[in-house]
């Protein structure tokens, strides 16, 4: 859905941007003051010396040895992390309209989706109303999150099963119908076929 809804713009990174990215406006929030990019560690030196943090756009935080060089340090990773941000920003913004498009069609009952229950080994109808429940975007959230790569879209919600009469509990992988999600995307006009 995000291919062919924002073709080449969509780069797969949008798969691994973090929910909060899109929930704050500005990104110097989180890396353009200086305060947020230096941090002093005390007295942890072989003399009692005090040592300075710096974060860095490679995603780790750097020790270095005097104030001087970790604030110069920091100036040049600066530009850097706020580039990154702007990228997941973008990414994520793109993610949250191919979810919300997914859920619209899941939710009005044009698409279909079964979760694959993996202790049994059946296929559940995922009932359409349960795509209108708040939380059920942590369904497509896989971002920086490494359980979530290794079990992506696990769903959970009740569901009468067999001739039970009665709601048991059902979690799985979520499965779409790989026919109905193409004929969605074969309707839109001027759009590739996928």
């Amino acid at each position: 859905m995000g291919r062919a809804d924002f073709g080449n713009d969509w780069t797969g990174e949008e798969l691994k941007a973090r929910q909060y990215a899109s929930r704050i406006p500005e990104p110097h929030i989180m890396f353009l003051p200086d305060e947020d990019g230096v941090r002093r560690n005390p007295g942890v030196g072989v003399h009692g010396d005090d040592f300075w943090f710096v974060q860095t756009s490679d995603g780790r935080r750097v020790v270095i040895p005097s104030e001087q060089e970790a604030r110069a340090r920091w100036r040049e990773e600066r530009p850097k992390l706020f580039e990154m941000w702007l990228a997941e920003h973008a990414a994520r913004k793109r993610f949250d309209v191919a979810v919300s498009k997914i859920r619209t069609e899941l939710y009005d009952g044009s698409l279909h989706a079964f979760a694959l229950r993996q202790q049994v080994g059946d296929l559940v109808n995922i009932p359409a109303h349960v795509w209108g429940r708040s939380e059920i975007k942590s369904v497509f959230e896989l971002g920086d999150i490494d359980s979530n790569w290794r079990h992506p879209n696990v769903i959970s919600f009740s569901a009468e099963i067999g001739t039970y009469g009665n709601q048991v509990s059902v979690e799985g992988l979520t499965l779409i119908s790989e026919r109905e999600l193409q004929a969605l995307l074969g309707e839109r006009p001027g759009q590739p076929h996928v």
